[in-house]
């Protein structure tokens, strides 16, 4: 008499382990498709840095759209870090020219409008950095200093195709990797700025507003 409730058991429990392991291996295949995107996108940012390295068109904008919403974050918070890993490259090509040679001269010359531009894109970020919460908030960035970074990500992709043409020209090993490490220093900081400009485009309540009210006006 006893196996009746057992086998009624049994049929009652085998359909929940079912849908358990249904929901494991739904869990499982999702986990799996979102580390295939992932890498997916990994992948896409380090082909595209092969690229810029071969010496195609370098755009700043494409690079940051490889990556996640949460590494073009990442990218803008390490903005500060990169201008100065940027800044200590520049010291270091202005510091001995000689050593690249038949092309010395050419990479001064880029060391030296880079160091310039280093100094503009320190005044202009600090203005960023330090204009206050509330005023953000209600006005958004500072609208000069925002187009001012615009304007240095435009002139460093074109140094980074000087760069890269340089680089091809380089005599020696040691040469190309210095050249190198100039060219994905200015990437990696590009790619921080433009995001950090694309944040602090979208600050500011009335700026906002009135945006909306210019587009309706325009639309009528």
């Amino acid at each position: 008499m006893k196996i009746l409730p057992i086998i009624s058991l049994l049929l009652i429990s085998t359909p929940v382990f079912a849908v358990a392991n249904k929901s494991q291996g739904n869990d499982a295949k999702a986990q799996e498709t979102s580390t295939k995107v992932m890498q997916n996108l990994q992948n896409q940012g380090e082909d595209l840095q092969i690229k810029i390295r071969e010496r195609e068109e370098v755009k700043t904008k494409e690079y940051l759209e490889t990556m996640t919403p949460e590494q073009a974050k990442e990218k803008a918070e390490k903005t500060k870090e990169n201008m100065s890993e940027v800044a200590k490259r520049v010291h270091e090509l202005l510091q001995d020219p000689d050593r690249f040679g038949g092309i010395g001269a050419q990479v001064s010359e880029i060391a030296k409008n880079q160091n310039e531009a280093q100094n503009r894109l320190e005044n202009h970020y600090e203005k960023l950095q330090n204009r206050s919460r509330f005023v953000k908030m209600l006005f958004g960035a500072d609208k000069s200093s925002v187009e001012g970074i615009s304007t240095i990500i435009t002139e460093n992709e074109d140094r980074l195709e000087e760069l890269i043409d340089l680089r091809d020209s380089a005599e020696t090993q040691e040469e190309s990797e210095k050249l190198n490490e100039m060219i994905d220093s200015i990437m990696e900081q590009n790619a921080g700025l433009l995001q950090k400009v694309e944040e602090e485009r979208n600050t500011g309540i009335f700026r906002s507003i009135f945006s909306r009210l210019r587009n309706l006006l325009g639309a009528k």
